[in-house]
């Protein structure tokens, strides 16, 4: 809501700047919607502008590009459609994609190996019981984190060799390689920030 009581259902629908293209080529309809001459909220739900504009930013998140289709966080953000209406890319997204490619490939290449004076042990389930420090507690590690850390816990591994060798036990298909990368390295960091690992 702006200072003269206009509703808007964000500050960038009447932007001069940004908002001139698409009101132009129809992409939603501006209406003056004022809190004064509003009797409930249903009128501006039901409104053109709210409408119309809804159905622009449902329009504009199908045509948002590859970053989009890939990222974890699709189902939750949605950029502005209007910011970005003549754009292929968002900026923003794709620079944190190459950071965190940069920061998968490079940690990839990264030795690794467990602290000597770590106290953890193996449960029954095949899960292991991790003492954390910083927190004075038991941190349990199930499933595919158990391989790697009996792997790196009985010699100085690459991470790479670790994805190999997480990918030949589990027989995993070549097209999922480069999301088991990623869950190794998240796994590998997780590790490394609990001060249980060292990386070379």
């Amino acid at each position: 809501m702006q200072a003269d009581g206009r509703v808007l259902p964000c500050g960038m629908v009447n932007h001069p700047f940004y908002s001139n293209v698409p009101v132009r080529e129809g992409a939603y309809k501006l209406e003056n919607l004022n809190i004064l001459k509003i009797r409930n909220l249903n009128e501006i739900k039901e409104s053109d502008l709210f409408k119309s504009f809804q159905e622009f930013k449902y329009k504009m998140k199908k045509k948002y590009r590859k970053t989009c289709d890939i990222c974890e966080f699709n189902n939750e953000c949605s950029p502005c459609p209007i910011l970005y209406y003549n754009s292929e890319k968002v900026p923003e997204c794709e620079e944190v994609f190459r950071r965190k490619k940069y920061f998968i490939k490079t940690l990839l290449n990264k030795k690794v190996y467990l602290k000597s004076n770590l106290n953890y042990k193996c449960l029954e389930d095949g899960s292991l019981e991790v003492y954390d420090q910083k927190y004075n507690e038991y941190r349990n590690i199930k499933g595919s984190g158990v391989f790697i850390w009996q792997s790196i816990s009985k010699k100085i591994k690459r991470v790479k060799d670790l994805v190999k060798e997480i990918c030949e036990y589990y027989n995993i298909i070549p097209s999922k390689k480069e999301e088991i990368e990623e869950d190794v390295v998240k796994f590998i960091y997780e590790l490394y920030l609990s001060e249980w690992i060292v990386l070379l």
